[in-house]
């Protein structure tokens, strides 16, 4: 692919999310919403979403499977989510004695 050119708008904000909805359509279109899930809370506000067609998300795939293995050379490797997310999120409890 030709390298491009980005142009980012001028006062551009970036979007943070801690969580990502992966889905296609009907048009055989991906849809990836992005959000903030925080623990207790019932609903979340979708804060992107991008349509993308099946060949982007595959060199996507690609880009964050080599970015992932350049970040963990770097920084050691990524934890897996388990099943408790209080205690990936905040660690093990403490009785405080």
């Amino acid at each position: 692919m030709p390298e491009v050119e980005l142009v980012y708008p001028e006062g551009m904000e970036p979007v943070y999310a801690n969580q990502i909805l992966i889905r296609f359509n009907d048009l055989g279109e991906y849809v990836v919403d992005a959000f903030v899930s925080t623990q207790g809370q019932a609903r979340s506000q979708v804060r992107a979403r991008l349509v993308m067609t099946p060949q982007a998300v595959r060199s996507l795939l690609r880009a964050l499977a080599r970015s992932i293995a350049r970040y963990e050379e770097r920084f050691g490797p990524i934890p897996e989510p388990g099943d408790d997310l209080a205690r990936d999120l905040f660690g093990e409890a403490r009785d405080g004695t």
